[in-house]
């Protein structure tokens, strides 16, 4: 998705429920999901997670194709920590052959902590996505402002978070632009994908140089920063009984699967 359809969404009086909430309700729930997805490795919390998040996503009427391509992306880079774990950890093991005169065993326990990491992935992943996808940058900048931010610093904030729907784009961008050239990785094996996406990196990096230099440069000619006193155009509803349950919920549940997870 890009930017002006993540603006579109959160702006749109038709649009998801969820995007209506106040930005900072949906920052802590989101970073208490985050804070809980590191404090375990326990398969059922995170089945439990991920059946919030599907919730989530349904009553945020969230496009579930949105989903589903960062979830094709994470999962093949998480085959390479699950192999990592499956041939490190000790315990026993569940098949074993010959490579090279060596004999190589996968263990029970490193595909199990190898899965609950794919896990822990994919659910970062899906959480970051609902947050990109139902906060509205300008609702952001405005939220951290009204909470004593300085409003460049609120403001370099979310434009670094608008920063992320654009490189996504010139990353598919400059993959196309690849392949006319006849330079393919999405035909390739997970091994060889990973070495061939090294060249595709510096093209990114100019790309983001020269976008970040012509932001700084419209900045300055707007004598960014000159005015101390802001105004704004965009209200914000206070924040709800309600989203302040959900907030105190969502960080005690976090703060119980941290403490359950250093006590065990």
């Amino acid at each position: 998705m890009t930017m002006s359809s993540f603006v579109a969404a959160a702006g749109d009086s038709q649009g998801p429920s969820l995007a209506e909430k106040h930005p900072i309700t949906i920052a802590v729930c989101c970073l208490s999901m985050v804070a809980a997805a590191f404090a375990t490795v326990d398969l059922i919390a995170y089945a439990a997670m991920l059946a919030i998040l599907a919730g989530a996503i349904a009553v945020g009427k969230v496009p579930p194709g949105s989903i589903l391509k960062i979830i094709a992306v994470v999962v093949p880079l998480c085959f390479f920590i699950t192999l990592i774990q499956a041939l490190t950890q000790g315990g026993p093991a569940i098949a074993s052959f010959m490579v090279g005169g060596y004999q190589v065993e996968f263990s029970q326990k490193g595909v199990i902590l190898g899965f609950a990491i794919t896990l822990r992935v994919v659910i970062l992943a899906i959480t970051m996505t609902l947050f990109f996808t139902l906060v509205n940058p300008m609702r952001l900048t405005r939220a951290l402002y009204d909470m004593g931010m300085q409003f460049k610093y609120a403001y370099a904030f979310t434009l670094a978070l608008r920063f992320l729907p654009l490189i996504v784009n010139e990353i598919s961008t400059i993959n196309n632009a690849q392949k006319c050239r006849g330079y393919d990785i999405d035909r390739s094996n997970f091994i060889v994908k990973t070495i061939k996406i090294i060249p595709l990196m510096t093209p990114l990096i100019i790309m983001c140089l020269r976008r970040a230099s012509s932001i700084a440069l419209a900045m300055d000619l707007k004598a960014f920063g000159s005015i101390t006193n802001r105004t704004f155009y965009l209200e914000l509803k206070p924040i709800t009984s309600g989203e302040k349950f959900a907030m105190v919920l969502s960080v005690t549940a976090s703060l119980a699967f941290i403490v359950g997870s250093v006590m065990s």
